[in-house]
């Protein structure tokens, strides 16, 4: 698998570009605080130039605003994407807006949030900091992960986290080749194995007894 250059950000600079500002709000399903914030939300995005569209979610507290299923986002031009929920909130907003490679604010109404690190109690001084040019900028990258079975390609997927290679059924030993850039690296006998993003290293690659990684963002770690 080869990394691409998409890329989540925890928050963005202010944007100069000339065009109609666009923000799009995903939400995480049956959270009271979505439905208390998005009203408030939705007011200051009007208040500094942005369209919004949301998601099924967020429409329902959005009072008419343009929905867009999230498999459709990436077909519009994106300025920021306002996540509402934890971190598989946040997972599946990445899938779904990558191709468009806007930034992402991640705001936590989940219980751990590794990765939506904003609390909801900062969410609107931190979009104020976006405003201003004054927030700091992290940038993540994807894995493309294509299925092939010889030559036909039966699945393409972009990963944030991990591809996790197993068995759906009766874990057993299986045959791994390893092969980095078409180059062979070795053979395993293992019962899987966990290719990761920097972000996905403190996941299940970290379970497994792998690294950390911080940088470069382009990094992989592989665990058998």
């Amino acid at each position: 698998m080869n990394s691409v250059q998409s890329f989540f950000h925890t928050s963005i600079m202010a944007s100069g570009a000339s065009h109609s500002k666009v923000a799009a709000i995903i939400s995480r399903p049956a959270r009271a605080e979505v439905a208390r914030t998005i009203p408030e939300l939705l007011a200051w995005l009007h208040a500094h130039g942005y369209q919004v569209i949301v998601d099924p979610e967020t429409a329902k507290y959005s009072n008419g605003h343009e929905e867009v299923p999230r498999s459709q986002m990436s077909s519009r031009r994106l300025d920021l994407v306002v996540v509402l929920g934890g971190d598989g909130t946040l997972l599946s907003a990445v899938r779904a807006t990558a191709a468009s490679d806007a930034p992402l604010l991640g705001v936590n109404l989940g219980s751990l949030g590794f990765l939506t690190d904003v609390p909801l109690s900062s969410l609107f001084s931190m979009l104020e900091a976006i405003t201003k040019g004054e927030a700091a900028v992290e940038q993540r990258s994807l894995m493309q992960c294509d299925l092939l079975r010889g030559e036909e390609v039966l699945g393409s997927y972009l990963v944030f986290n991990d591809a996790v290679v197993n068995k759906t059924a009766i874990a057993r030993l299986n045959n791994y080749d390893l092969f980095v850039d078409k180059i062979f690296v070795s053979s395993y006998r293992a019962d899987g194995m966990i290719v990761a993003t920097p972000t996905g290293s403190t996941a299940y690659s970290l379970s497994a007894g792998g690294p950390v990684l911080t940088s470069p963002p382009s990094a992989t770690t592989v665990r058998v």
